[in-house]
Parts: C-alpha cells; structure tokens; sequence
C-alpha cells in the first residue's frame, strides 16, 4: 500500500526525472573521456562503455569504485563496463577517477 499511495507515486516520478537529468549528463561526461566509447542513448538506470584499455575494471576498484563486468553478458567481453548512475558527486568523482585511469592506460 506504501509503494501505490499518491506521495510515494509523486516521489518516484520526481526520482525517474532525476535520473534521466543525471544519466544524460554522466553520459555526456563519459564520451570525452578518451579511450571510453559510451553505448549512445541510455535508458536504464546504468550507462554501458567500451574501455579498449587493460585493466580497468579492477583499476576502478582499487580506487573504491565498484563498476559491473560486460563479460558475464553474452557478447561483450572484458573491456566492457557498465556504470551506476548516482548522485552527482559520485558521479564526479567516478569521472575523475576514470579520466585518471585512461590518461595512465594510453600512455
């Protein structure tokens, strides 16, 4: 009864906007980021990218991120990542750290 009462309705409404706001913004951030090919028109809560560089998965962990392999999905491979998409200091920060890690794997 909570999840169907009109507050809790007019609350995730506001959260779905929210979210398309916050996806199309990481996403766009995303695509600068050298060696990232982000999948074009996200409509999940998640941003799919192609990382053609090594390690980064892991690299992104180490650096207290947490980002889901594409290789469990059935044709992608490794260098497949799909991202959260979170409140945007998060975000920024994930930016910050991926654009980090790109710069050190193409060198």
């Amino acid at each position: 009864m909570a999840c169907c009462a009109t507050a809790a309705i007019a609350e995730a409404d506001v959260w779905a906007n929210a979210l398309v706001a916050e996806r199309r913004r990481l996403a766009g951030e995303l695509a600068t980021i050298p060696g990232i090919e982000v999948v074009p028109d996200p409509q999940a809560s998640f941003i799919l990218l192609r990382t053609r560089a090594g390690r980064v998965r892991e690299a992104l962990r180490d650096n207290g991120f947490a980002v889901r392999r594409g290789d469990s999905f059935p044709g992608l491979g490794a260098d497949w990542i799909r991202v959260a998409v979170r409140d945007r200091p998060t975000s920024a920060a994930f930016v910050a750290a991926l654009q980090q890690l790109m710069s050190k794997e193409l060198m």
